[in-house]
């Protein structure tokens, strides 16, 4: 055999375990982020992201359609939907325009600057067919304490997310 057959060869023991240490690593941070993205079985994840995308949809929709929409929160109920104010006569919103609350959260409270809140009944934001909407204050608790809050600028399409109960004096 010659000297040059012997040098012909794979990957060394060091390699090996250096390029599987760095994949460990990766999948480390990796896996607890696709946990939060891909399981859905949590309510308030749930009710987070309906809410977050429903107020920035309706922004676009109500420029694009140059009228108003409204998103309407009834509190009793613990339950969302949407409705168009250019729609004559009361008309039963589809099933994506809708969100029941799970049982173990509940709506505590709906809050408009330099207003009263609105704790029981119900209560309309409104999105304007310039693009902008109302300012409001969503407020969601779990039944275990946990308390959420959802703040809508009139301006940006992003919705504000708290882990806890916040006001406008915050």
């Amino acid at each position: 055999m010659t000297p040059e057959a012997k040098q012909i060869g794979g990957f060394t023991l060091i390699e090996l375990i250096v390029v599987m240490g760095l994949i460990a690593i990766l999948l480390f941070f990796t896996v607890p982020r696709l946990g939060d993205t891909f399981f859905f079985d949590d309510s308030a994840k749930k009710a987070s992201r309906w809410i977050i995308t429903k107020v920035r949809q309706l922004k676009h929709i109500a420029a694009r359609d140059q009228r108003p929409y409204i998103l309407n929160v009834d509190l009793d109920a613990n339950r969302f939907w949407i409705s168009s104010k250019a729609a004559e006569g009361p008309t039963e919103p589809s099933a994506a325009d809708t969100l029941q609350l799970a049982p173990d959260l509940n709506i505590t409270a709906i809050e408009f600057p330099l207003k009263d809140q609105i704790l029981s009944g119900k209560a309309e934001i409104f999105f304007h067919q310039q693009g902008y909407s109302d300012k409001a204050l969503i407020h969601i608790e779990k039944d275990n304490g946990e308390k959420m809050s959802f703040l809508i600028e009139p301006f940006l399409k992003r919705v504000k997310f708290y882990d806890r109960q916040v006001g406008f004096d915050d």
